[in-house]
């Protein structure tokens, strides 16, 4: 894992040579390379989310849910960029499990749950429309 993050801030690194760097504002997206970290910005709100739930992202980093009863079909916003990183953070006490592939836009669709009181990091692949769970990423 930390091997990956470390792969991934260099990455981002590189790339933002070449676009300003700005402060966090708790909405977006930023890059501070001076402490090595890449922020993604969280969402404002932790929405409960139930059966059949569409996670909406606003195009942040973060979304925050709460699952307090168990949460199957659920479906996530489709995203905006190739390559671009969602975590998803279940703060509820029940288990997020998400519909099939082609409904959910999960690769693996029903086979992807978040646990309560987990985090899981998502890819989003435009060639595919589908978010790809990153593995060795829950926290």
């Amino acid at each position: 894992m930390k091997r990956f993050l470390s792969g991934l801030l260099a990455a981002v690194a590189v790339l933002a040579l070449a676009v300003p760097v700005h402060a966090a504002d708790n909405t977006n997206t930023y890059i501070d390379i001076l402490r090595n970290k890449l922020v993604l910005g969280p969402s404002s709100t932790t929405p409960s989310i139930g059966t059949g739930t569409t996670i909406d992202h606003a195009q942040l980093g973060v979304a925050r849910v709460y699952a307090n009863a168990a949460a199957a079909g659920a479906i996530i916003q489709a995203g905006g960029v190739n390559g671009q990183l969602l975590t998803i953070i279940n703060s509820g006490t029940a288990t997020i499990t998400f519909a099939a592939q082609a409904t959910s836009r999960v690769a693996g669709g029903a086979g992807v749950t978040i646990s309560p009181l987990v985090a899981q990091i998502f890819i989003w692949d435009t060639a595919s429309a589908l978010w790809f769970p990153v593995r060795g990423t829950r926290f």
